[in-house]
């Protein structure tokens, strides 16, 4: 997370809650009380099960997308992690995509 490309303040806005308890579906996750979105990013928050995995702090944010890619980053870990793939998303992020992250976040300790 550094050196940055955008400023903090940026950041801050774009990945901090900005309708924090409003309920929404995640797509391929299903519906969550509290599906909290910055103003560009969406916020893990509480959200569990959750594609970024188990081991990213309740601060991480990110984007997936339906062609199979994602970028995922966790202020309190100091890390980010995007993948890009050429596979549509379906189940098989589900399973993957908090593997690959997991195994990351591990490596790193």
């Amino acid at each position: 997370m550094n050196p940055t490309l955008v400023s903090l303040r940026s950041r801050d806005f774009a990945s901090s809650a900005s309708q924090p308890g409003l309920g929404g579906i995640l797509p391929g996750y299903g519906y969550f009380d509290d599906n909290s979105w910055g103003y560009g990013f969406e916020v893990k928050g509480e959200k569990s099960p959750h594609w970024s995995g188990s081991l990213t702090s309740t601060s991480t944010y990110g984007h997936f997308g339906a062609s199979g890619t994602f970028l995922w980053c966790d202020p309190s870990l100091s890390l980010c992690v995007g993948l890009l793939t050429d596979r549509p998303f379906d189940s098989f992020a589900k399973v993957q995509w908090p593997a690959l992250s997991k195994a990351i976040i591990q490596s790193l300790r």
